[in-house]
């Protein structure tokens, strides 16, 4: 169903199947914006996922797909009445799962398993056997706010119209992952990235020293680079590995710069997540990277390489005290 036309997933009558409909996607937005004519939501920070809703019988009445077209079911049993808040006979939503913590999502809590998980929707492709893609975006949200509930297991994506910039500024607030703008008009295009759906990321830097490389698969000059940071003790301490960012001219220019292979300077080794395809090198040059947080196990998550940083020492590549730590205790 890659790059089908919406709504191609089946006339009125049909029913879109299980495990073949791919979520639409979204381009990236430089800066949030005003405009009347789009609705601004939260990016909520968890699995993108499919629900199927049925009201029952010999199979599951709610199904999970993910956006790898995984069945999910099996995985979240506290979801499985998700097809209780259904005022009809049959739905396809499109939503995330969440993991909260504190009324906030958490990426890393639902990775991890960790609770409550809630299902977000903020989309509806069928109801009653009506395929919706080729309906506008403002009738498809008006038709899951009337035939959709909400409860404990279930929330609707609540947004604005129009005014974009305050919305984005209220989400960065709250350090939400970002905003997502939707035309009020668009059509439903499942498996593509198109301009009428936006994402504006609620994105950070730092600063970080480059420890090695690891090879690439391919003939590139190199896969990724390896960070890393000070921790509070001043050891130096693995922070995760950036393979975007950079061009085959810049990857070949850092290869040049870094010099000689040499042991590993990181505290405690080499991380057993990198294989041992690393190229170690001297911890000598500070890089910037934008990112999404630190985890709570001390990573960047999503690190992008942004480029070199000469005016910088060593010692701003630290790594952040965990929430509520007290300095010198």
């Amino acid at each position: 169903m890659r790059g089908m036309s919406p709504g191609s997933g089946g006339p009125s009558g049909a029913h879109l199947e299980f495990g073949k409909v791919l979520p639409m996607l979204a381009e990236t937005a430089t800066a949030p914006f005003d405009d009347e004519t789009w609705t601004f939501e939260v990016k909520w920070d968890g699995y993108r996922v499919i629900a199927f809703l049925e009201p029952g019988g010999p199979g599951p009445a709610t199904r999970l797909q993910s956006r790898g077209l995984r069945d999910l079911t099996p995985r979240y049993p506290g979801l499985r009445r998700l097809n209780a808040h259904l005022q009809g006979r049959r739905a396809v939503l499109d939503g995330e799962l969440v993991a909260l913590r504190g009324g906030l999502p958490d990426f890393q809590a639902l990775q991890r398993g960790e609770g409550p998980v809630v299902y977000v929707a903020f989309d509806l492709l069928e109801l009653d056997g009506e395929v919706l893609m080729r309906e506008p975006l403002w009738r498809r949200k008006e038709l899951l706010g009337r035939r959709l509930g909400s409860g404990p297991d279930l929330v609707h994506s609540g947004g604005v119209t129009g005014a974009g910039r305050e919305f984005y500024r209220a989400a960065v607030s709250r350090g939400l992952e970002g905003v997502v703008a939707k035309r009020l008009d668009s059509l439903y295009y499942p498996g593509r990235r198109r301009r009428e759906w936006l994402k504006v990321r609620n994105v950070h830097r730092a600063f970080v020293l480059v420890c090695g490389y690891t090879r690439a698969v391919d003939a590139r000059p190199l896969g990724s680079l390896v960070l890393g940071a000070l921790d509070p003790a001043g050891r130096l301490v693995y922070a995760g590995h950036a393979g975007t960012g950079f061009d085959e001219r810049e990857m070949r220019r850092l290869v040049a710069l870094l010099g000689p292979e040499g042991p590993c300077p990181l505290a405690g080794g080499e991380p057993r997540a990198l294989g041992g395809r690393t190229v170690w090198v001297r911890p000598e040059h500070v890089v910037e990277v934008e990112y999404l947080e630190w985890t709570r196990d001390g990573y960047l998550r999503h690190p992008v390489y942004r480029g070199l940083r000469p005016d910088k020492d060593p010692g701003d590549c630290r790594v952040p005290r965990p929430a509520g730590e007290v300095s010198g205790r």
